[in-house]
């Protein structure tokens, strides 16, 4: 069996109460033994979209010897939306989460899962983890840990049983961000700061590159800001030989530029500029086979899907001219 350390357990659920978009340098639980798993912040989500695939993780001991270790999952956590860090707060624009990556001190190749898993074979002591990414996002962090005995004749401490089977019944893997492409609406320049009521955008792509994908496996949008105020509404459909995505964003108090004032927007029952934000994910929704491949769906489909969209001011009139849309 597998084992957590509670503590890493207790800080990975309020991690997202501290996350303001800056990053500590250690992990949220500093000791750990092998075969135990910790828990390393990664910044917040606006530094770009990585998945566990997307991750390397070496452990380097207090003899100076370097293994890979295993990266289970790579997750976002959240405040309470009624916390002091659920809404503008100080100087920072907007609250953003906290990406967070879930790391065994295995061998990469080992099931946590099962009983049979490889502890990685280092030595007690001072030790340091470190983590980057092989895309173009280009996060890193380097951290320090304090590694203990495992010794069943001389162990330090006694580890926590915890099975995946958690989190209403849902896998550990179940929490592992699905294939996806962000998409954002904004303006075409910093100086514009016209107060925008609605906005709609329309993604088209060939029905047959989803042939036999079940319904929760088919793209769909997701919004992924905490707007409390933001009106963010999307639906499916198929118009002849294309599906097609349709997402209508709509606050009827405003939508503005807000890196000067967030908290004043906010409690104006406004939304900033980058509110109009979303996800199109695709992918297995909800419980997520441990470790099991992605339902087989080429990304560049929606990469080079045919997109339009409209914009329109408080007071009616077009303005899609001066907004651009953008796909990271």
């Amino acid at each position: 069996m597998h084992y957590w350390s509670m503590k890493s357990i207790a800080v990975a659920v309020g991690i997202g109460f501290f996350a303001l978009g800056c990053v500590g340098s250690d992990t949220v639980s500093n000791y750990a033994r092998p075969g135990d798993t910790v828990i390393v912040a990664m910044g917040g989500d606006r530094q770009g979209i990585f998945s566990r695939d997307d991750l390397v993780a070496e452990l380097t001991d207090s003899a100076g010897v370097t293994v890979d270790v295993r990266i289970r999952n790579v997750t976002q956590v959240y405040a309470d939306p009624t916390s002091r860090v659920g809404g503008p707060t100080g100087s920072s624009v907007s609250y953003e989460g906290m990406r967070v990556a879930i790391v065994d001190l295995i061998t990469p190749a080992s099931d946590p899962t099962a009983s049979s898993f490889v502890r990685v074979n280092v030595v007690p002591g001072p030790a340091r983890l470190n983590l980057w990414t092989t895309d173009n996002v280009n996060v890193a962090r380097d951290v320090r840990l304090e590694i203990l005995s495992d010794d069943p004749n001389n162990p330090t401490g006694a580890p926590n049983p915890l099975t995946e089977n958690i989190l209403g019944g849902s896998y550990v893997d179940g929490l592992r961000l699905r294939p996806q492409l962000r998409f954002a609406l904004s303006p075409t320049s910093n100086a514009y700061t016209a107060v925008v009521g609605s906005a709609e955008v329309t993604i088209r792509y060939p029905t047959s590159a989803a042939s036999g994908l079940a319904a929760t496996h088919v793209p769909q949008a997701i919004h992924t800001e905490l707007d409390q105020h933001l009106q963010f509404l999307t639906g499916n459909s198929t118009d002849g030989s294309d599906n097609v995505i349709k997402v209508v964003m709509v606050n009827p108090f405003g939508i503005k530029k807000g890196n000067t004032n967030p908290a004043a927007l906010f409690y104006q029952g406004m939304s900033p500029y980058w509110g109009m934000r979303f996800a199109v994910a695709w992918g297995q929704v909800g419980v997520a086979t441990s470790y099991g491949p992605e339902p087989a769906f080429d990304r560049s489909v929606i990469e080079t899907a045919a997109t339009s969209f409209v914009v329109y001011d408080i007071d009616g009139a077009d303005v899609t001219s001066n907004f651009k849309l953008t796909v990271q």
